[in-house]
């Protein structure tokens, strides 16, 4: 497949292949004819143990989705963070905390 794709557009799985950086491809559950993209942004967060760090950003909202992989081990490694999004459409950030001596690199993305 040549050019951009666009929401709305019907995709088969071989022409699902190169969708560019910081897009996620999903269809519904079901559905082998509906496909659509999320826009994602990336970044990584180095815990301090138990101490909450705050993350900002302003498209977290209610429905956000966020997903954390371990990066690089740094002292004790625990459980994956825990992420506390507050109940309110005007918060824009997320507060992620690890277990006691965990300073690992975790990467992150939100959706």
């Amino acid at each position: 497949m040549v050019g951009t794709i666009q929401e709305g557009m019907i995709l088969r799985n071989e022409e699902a292949t190169n969708i560019g950086g910081g897009q996620l491809l999903y269809s519904e559950v079901g559905s082998s004819e509906s496909v659509s993209i999320l826009k994602t942004l990336g970044r990584t967060v180095n815990l301090n143990g138990t101490t909450p760090i705050i993350i900002n950003d302003e498209r977290i909202n209610d429905n956000t989705i966020i997903t954390f992989t371990l990066k690089a081990a740094v002292g004790t490694v625990g459980n994956l963070p825990r992420i506390t999004v507050p109940p309110s459409e005007s918060s824009k950030s997320f507060t992620v905390e690890g277990d006691a001596g965990d300073q690992s690199l975790y990467n992150y993305f939100i959706i």
